[in-house]
Order: structure tokens, then C-alpha cells, then sequence
């Protein structure tokens, strides 16, 4: 068998709290060599992806996400449009991104949003990293609609949860946060959660289905995160390292 092309193109999923498996995923890619040519993603995704694409490490991004990502300091109410405005979150990322356009990054980014105007997918190009990714995560009845250029904007994982087919790379390496739902558990928390996994997982499947590159899916089965919960990032980490090291470790 030949020697492993290292060169790879990266999709991060959406999947909230339950996201940040990406981060581990990233510590195994860097620890391993690999070169990530470009990325695409999706809510949690598209947050990880861009700081990927701006020269971040999985250490940088996990002290970012550690510091400003917990859920008291994403809430701001909003109870007309979503549960958070998401007026806190546009002003840190703004901090961190300033002005930058998604088509100007070190590594080729691909941020995924849903218009709510004509129910269409959008890949951002010319917009700022902050306006892209405010959209990409605007989580229906969580987060309120983003406006850019008097467009409504919801989150990516609407139309392409896992935007592998935006990618231009041969080489794909796709990261998954959705489970296989499995209603065994009757509370109703729980039956909404896997409810919303099958919507997901059909998405997903969709994209695997209908794209032609090679795909190494990562897709951890683990239901101890739920949606909003974001103090799990370190247990999170961790099975997304380890699954990274299972499957691309063979």
C-alpha cells in the first residue's frame, strides 16, 4: 500500500456543543502531519473552520473556545427572534477577525449558511469572516437570524450539514458530530434531540452519497453531549481525538 497522502481538504460539521470534537480531531491532524489545503463548515464548524483558515492551532482555538465560548457569556435574550441575539458573539468575533474577508484567509475557506429569503444554501466569499460565521451558526429557535445586505440568514446545517461538496480537494477528510438516533429512552428531551439527528443524519448522508471524491468520515457515536452543552469541550476533545486516531491511524 502506498504512503498516505497527508494532504488533505477538511470538513467540520455542525452539531453545537457536541462540535467541539473538532478541535481533537485538529490536535490528532497536526500531530500527525498532516496539511490541511482547505476548509468548509458548518456552524460549530464554520467557528472552528475559521480559525483554521487564519493560521489558528488546536491549541489557540481551544483557549478560545475555553475563554469565550461558555454559555453564560453567549446568552444575550432575545425572545421575539431566538433564544440569544447573538449581539455578544458578533462583537468577540469581531475582536478576533476584525474586518477579514472569508476569500482573503491563509487556508481556502468555505463558510455554509442557509437565506431564509429564498430557502437557498450560500457559500460566502466576499463577506467578513464575522458576518459569515454569525450566520453559518444562527441555530433556528437558539439564535436569532443574521441580516447581511437585508438578507435573513440561519444556520448552514439547514441545507448542508457536512458541506463536503463545496470542497475543491480529492482528498477529504469530514468530520461528523450527528448520531445514529436510537429512541430506547423515553424522555421527551431525548426524543427531540434524536429527532432533530435524523433530519441531520439524512443530510449528511446526501452529501456522502452524492460526492465522487475520496471521503475518510469521522463520526463518533457518543450520547453524553447534548446540543447546548458547551463545559463539555474537554470531554468532547478528547473522543474527537481519539476517534481521529482510530480511523486515520490504521
Amino acid at each position: 500500500m502506498g504512503e498516505k497522502n497527508k494532504k488533505i481538504s477538511l470538513c467540520l460539521g455542525g452539531g453545537g456543543a457536541r462540535g467541539y470534537i473538532h478541535i481533537g480531531v485538529l490536535k490528532y491532524l497536526e500531530e500527525n502531519e498532516y496539511e490541511i489545503v482547505e476548509v468548509s463548515g458548518t456552524s460549530i464548524g464554520a467557528i472552528i473552520g475559521a480559525g483554521i483558515a487564519t493560521g489558528m492551532n488546536s491549541s489557540e482555538i481551544y483557549d478560545f473556545i475555553e475563554s469565550e465560548f461558555s454559555y453564560r457569556k453567549l446568552i444575550d435574550f432575545s425572545f421575539s427572534k431566538g433564544m440569544i441575539s447573538g449581539v455578544r458573539i458578533f462583537k468577540k468575533l469581531a475582536e478576533v477577525y476584525g474586518k477579514t474577508k472569508v476569500c482573503s484567509t491563509k487556508i481556502p475557506l468555505k463558510i455554509i449558511a442557509t437565506r431564509l429569503d429564498d430557502s437557498t444554501k450560500v457559500v460566502f466569499h466576499d463577506e467578513s469572516i464575522v458576518d459569515a460565521v454569525r450566520a453559518s451558526m444562527s441555530v433556528p429557535g437558539i439564535f436569532a437570524p443574521h441580516i447581511i445586505d437585508g438578507k435573513h440568514y440561519m444556520d448552514g446545517m439547514l441545507t448542508e450539514n457536512l458541506p463536503i461538496s463545496v470542497l475543491d480537494g480529492d482528498n477529504i477528510i469530514a468530520v461528523s458530530t450527528t448520531l445514529t438516533p436510537d429512541f430506547t429512552t423515553k424522555s421527551t428531551k431525548n426524543y427531540l434531540t434524536k429527532a432533530c439527528n435524523i433530519g441531520f443524519l439524512h443530510n449528511e448522508e446526501m452529501s456522502l452519497k452524492n460526492c465522487s471524491k475520496t471521503v475518510q468520515l469521522i463520526r463518533p457515536e457518543y450520547d453524553d453531549v447534548d446540543f447546548l452543552d458547551f463545559y463539555k469541550y474537554k470531554h468532547c476533545m478528547k473522543i474527537g481525538y481519539d476517534e481521529a486516531k482510530r480511523i486515520l491511524g490504521q
